[in-house]
């Protein structure tokens, strides 16, 4: 008799769960607590495979999401969430998301303009971008306090170029490889181009504090009008770099 309940209780939440992985998404949203800020609109599907025409969040504007839950990682009690995003004007690319043990992300390739990028700033920037921004991640994960526990990534910038009051000045082939180290996020940041090039690390906490130490040397072809600032960013060592050393709290 017991073992008959048993079965039946099985089969009705198997059931259950079918009915809900089955109901409209646009149904099921009400329903759903969303952070301060976040507005979603245009939802159809369902639970388990739907579309999101947009999202917004403060001033960050994507459209045409597409979620995907896998049956079998809900088989195997780690239920992760694929994401899509197919706007090749704003952000493109794929992801998985996933909780157990913390927050984790796994299998990111995103790709964005880096213009649209920049306009994404809540303060006013003079300046202008080109080229497009490149994000991959075999693994990223945050604990429960958001400390970076585990990151493998990197992040790259090309052809990339920034337009200013003073003029054009060319980057070139620009990339951060990610990683973590005693809970912070670190980058170790490389970039080369006929005007300057750039090499150094940089740390950000839980807390939010920063630090970045680096070397920028000029290039022989940089802009007289670049060339001229130089010396209010630091003094020249005898090869003629500039070392920088910077730390705070955004």
């Amino acid at each position: 008799m017991k073992k008959k309940i048993v079965i039946a209780l099985a089969g009705l939440c198997c059931y259950l769960l079918f009915l809900l992985a089955q109901a409209p998404a646009a149904r099921v949203l009400p329903w759903v607590t969303l952070p301060p800020g976040l507005l979603v609109s245009g939802v159809s599907g369902s639970l388990w495979h739907g579309q999101i025409e947009q999202l917004s969040w403060r001033n960050l504007v994507l459209n045409k999401l597409e979620w995907r839950i896998p049956l079998t990682s809900v088989l195997l009690a780690d239920p992760v969430i694929e994401l899509t995003l197919h706007d090749r004007y704003t952000l493109s690319g794929s992801a998985e998301l996933g909780w157990q043990g913390g927050p984790r992300v796994r299998d990111v390739a995103l790709k964005a303009d880096a213009d649209w990028l920049l306009s994404q700033s809540p303060l006013p920037l003079p300046v202008t971008a080109s080229g497009s921004m490149q994000l991959t991640l075999a693994v990223a994960r945050l604990t429960l306090q958001g400390e970076c526990q585990e990151l493998t990534g990197r992040l790259q910038w090309m052809p990339a170029e920034v337009t200013t009051p003073m003029g054009a000045l060319q980057v070139g082939q620009a990339q951060a490889d990610l990683s973590c180290e005693k809970g912070a996020l670190v980058a170790k940041l490389q970039q080369t181009s006929q005007h300057f090039s750039l090499v150094g690390r940089g740390e950000l906490d839980a807390k939010r504090n920063y630090r970045f130490e680096g070397k920028l040397t000029p290039g022989a072809d940089m802009p007289p009008a670049f060339a001229q600032n130089l010396n209010f960013v630091g003094q020249r060592d005898s090869q003629g770099a500039i070392r920088l050393n910077y730390a705070g709290r955004f």
